[in-house]
């Protein structure tokens, strides 16, 4: 999957056309990367590592801070995607659900990879 977040694991953009015209765009500009990323600085590669595991978490299930404190957690994008297109009937979705499991097993970060990220600042 190509993902566009922000250093909160936020998803910016998932429409992957979107995102490879971004792509596209600066791939021959001169490459940069801050000094403490470029040193493997633990606490910078950390922060990066938080925003992705935040993402991928999000997709299973969102938690939203209540005005008394308390977490409301309710279904991420991908669960109300999946859900969505089950409810339709759609047949690549059940075929989903019997491959990958639940999208809970699916969006753990042991199924994903990271093969790069770019930072724009």
């Amino acid at each position: 999957e190509l993902i566009y977040v922000n250093m909160e694991g936020h998803e910016l953009s998932k429409n992957q056309k979107i995102i490879l015209e971004q792509l596209n765009a600066i791939h021959l500009q001169p490459r940069y990367v801050a000094a403490p990323i470029e040193r493997g600085d633990s606490q910078a590669i950390q922060q990066l590592s938080n925003a992705l595991k935040t993402w991928i978490s999000n997709q299973a299930i969102t938690s939203e801070l209540q005005e008394d404190g308390t977490v409301k957690q309710t279904m991420g994008k991908a669960a109300l995607d999946s859900l969505n297109k089950l409810k339709s009937g759609s047949v690549d979705a059940i075929n989903e659900l019997k491959n990958e499991g639940n999208i809970a097993q699916h969006y753990t970060t042991d199924n994903f990879e990271l093969v790069t990220w770019i930072l724009i600042s």
